[in-house]
């Protein structure tokens, strides 16, 4: 038997003989398995050579979360939906990341692509060091970029279409008819991340914000290049933060936040943008971010409005008390005293988050009363999504036909926050408007499915 891996890497000559080999060994006590990465160069190759071709496919879905079950089988579900999409059926993948999972899981792991062990790192690094630096230039930008445009890939590198072919030819990318880039791997992507160093990071991010269009994401890329204390820039990020959040994207609020934080000088505009975070993390379900956040907090440079907030996510998601109704009624205190604050967005969105927990924890008559007199003491509008969410689901009984009859009037507006879609959906589902419901929801994926996702 003769073996040759990576066969891909080959110069012509050495394949053209491999080839003439493996032609006349038909009727020959002997073997030979040449393994190819796939790339367009691969294709060629093979086409020419006429051998027989055994294509390796990923596993299935299914099959890689049975693998992982066995590995892992007690893994967090967040981090368990994260080495699945990682490892994208790649079996070495799966038993690696599995291992990086559970022993940083219970500490916490960074948003964005998980840390690739060593043994995974040098198999794609090795891929990398073999191309032109012009290549592996464009390919560091690419992997950082929070978009798929080979416009702002070769921008952003001042480089050619020459440039990029090596890495079209030996399958590490694709390109498609519409100049789109896309890694062969998502381990490709955080291989190429994580093989750069501190200052090709920053430079990369530099020369993305250059390159993009898009004013919030040129933001980021800034953000993400910045090194020093910016207040001004920590502002923008604030900006971008709270548009992200308004359109329901609440990984990239939560993300914003968080780097303005960072990007910012001691004091209550530092404090209120990590509770921000945090509670975007929480209506996210991200619980270790959540409680990562909550514990950064320097109380003492904290407005009163930010900690009513704080006492707020500490109240809802850290309280031994989430069951039962005995603590609904000081959630909704802490509501009443972000609406004097003057927030009423705030105030809502934390009586909508805790509505959930009214249904399942039946409050008596009064403490029902209370809650949706303090939801209807907000200056929103009758039609407000979350106030009518609140009336479904803390008092179908007494207030449900109110509830539906604005949903009614809701389910045909357009551009309704996909957040808000799903707290209708919720409500009308409590009050047995199952197609109601449905209509809601489904719209609410779609939506959902639409966002962009450039925080990485």
């Amino acid at each position: 038997m003769l073996i040759v891996d990576d066969a891909q890497w080959l110069d012509p000559s050495s394949w053209e003989a491999l080839a003439f080999i493996g032609r006349r060994l038909e009727s020959e006590p002997l073997l030979l398995l040449a393994g190819v990465r796939e790339g367009e160069l691969a294709r060629t190759r093979l086409t020419r050579a006429g051998l027989p071709e055994l294509r390796i496919e990923p596993l299935s879905h299914e099959d890689a979360a049975a693998m992982l079950q066995h590995l892992a089988p007690d893994l967090r579900p967040d981090l368990r939906s994260r080495v699945l999409a990682e490892s994208a059926g790649n079996p070495l993948g799966l038993v690696e990341l599995a291992s990086v999972a559970v022993r940083q899981g219970e500490r916490g792991l960074p948003p964005g692509s998980l840390p690739l062990p060593t043994r995974l790192e040098r198999a794609y690094r090795a891929m990398l060091d073999d191309l032109p630096a012009p290549t592996r230039n464009l390919l560091t930008l690419a992997a950082f970029n929070d978009g798929d445009s080979l416009d702002e890939v070769l921008r952003a590198g001042q480089g050619a279409l020459a440039d990029i072919q090596p890495a079209v030819e030996t399958g590490l990318i694709e390109v498609d008819e519409a100049f789109r880039v896309r890694f062969r791997h998502p381990l490709l992507r955080s291989a190429v991340r994580q093989a750069a160093e501190v200052a090709q990071r920053a430079q990369a991010h530099e020369a993305l914000a250059g390159a993009v269009r898009e004013p919030d994401r040129k933001v980021w890329h800034r953000a993400s290049a910045t090194l020093a204390v910016d207040s001004a820039l920590a502002a923008e990020l604030d900006r971008v933060a709270a548009r992200a959040r308004q359109r329901g994207a609440l990984a990239i609020a939560a993300a914003a936040w968080e780097r303005a934080a960072q990007l910012a000088e001691p004091g209550p505009h530092r404090a209120g943008w990590l509770v921000a975070a945090a509670a975007a993390a929480a209506e996210q379900g991200d619980p270790v971010t959540l409680q990562r956040l909550l514990h950064s907090v320097n109380e003492q440079e904290m407005r009163a409005i930010d900690r009513t907030q704080l006492a707020w996510l500490r109240e809802t998601y850290l309280s031994s008390g989430w069951t039962g109704a005995s603590r609904l009624g000081a959630s909704i205190e802490i509501a009443e005293r972000m609406r004097r604050d003057g927030d009423t967005g705030m105030a809502l969105d934390m009586l909508s988050a805790i509505s959930m927990r009214s249904t399942w924890s039946n409050p008596d008559a009064g403490i029902r009363r209370e809650f949706i007199a303090t939801a209807e003491r907000m200056e929103v509008s009758p039609l407000d999504p979350r106030l009518v969410s609140i009336l479904a689901m803390v008092d179908p009984v007494e207030r449900g036909a109110v509830a539906l009859e604005r949903m009614g009037q809701l389910v045909t507006r357009l551009g309704i926050n996909p957040a808000h879609l799903f707290l209708l959906g919720t409500g009308a589902a409590n009050v047995g408007a199952m197609n109601l419901s449905a209509s809601f929801l489904a719209d609410a994926v779609i939506g959902l499915c639409g966002r962009a996702a450039w925080a990485s």
